[in-house]
């Protein structure tokens, strides 16, 4: 089996609160391409030693594109979109790359269920528990426009 060769990934800047590039809406990602594929790479590359979660509008890139790097689970998703939740809401201390300092308890559903895709376009669906289930939650308010610190969560 061959394996591809991908240029070195780049670390990207990440925006930061107020700018406003974060409170807008991000778009359907439309072409998969390998443009999209080394975004990916360096969304991954930019959390790799401080974060679990990253979305493309973080890094400038109004795209509906989130990357989710939790001990259980690493993954790369287009357009998702939260089909089903739990009834069971918690809330852990969340923080953000886009509001250094801040840490908010956000309440949030322990189980979802996800639908979107992969990064050759080919749709995925699946279940999503406890810290997956909140990363990938915190990310989708990001495509949004939405920040933790918009929460009347109770601040750490």
């Amino acid at each position: 089996m061959l394996v591809e060769e991908w240029p070195p990934a780049e670390m990207l800047d990440i925006l930061v609160h107020p700018d406003d590039t974060l409170r807008q809406l991000a778009e359907e990602v439309s072409t998969f391409d390998s443009s999209l594929r080394d975004l990916a790479r360096c969304m991954r590359k930019t959390i790799e030693k401080n974060g679990i979660g990253l979305a493309a509008p973080q890094v400038g890139v109004l795209q509906r594109l989130i990357i989710v790097e939790t001990p259980e689970l690493s993954l790369a998703i287009a357009n998702p979109v939260l089909v089903s939740h739990s009834r069971r809401l918690v809330s852990i201390p969340e923080g953000c790359l886009s509001c250094p300092g801040e840490q908010v308890r956000v309440p949030r559903w322990d189980e979802i269920v996800v639908s979107g895709y992969d990064l050759h376009g080919t749709k995925r669906s699946m279940g999503l528990t406890m810290l997956d289930a909140i990363v990938l939650q915190h990310e989708l308010d990001h495509l949004n426009g939405k920040l933790i610190v918009d929460e009347n969560g109770v601040q750490e």
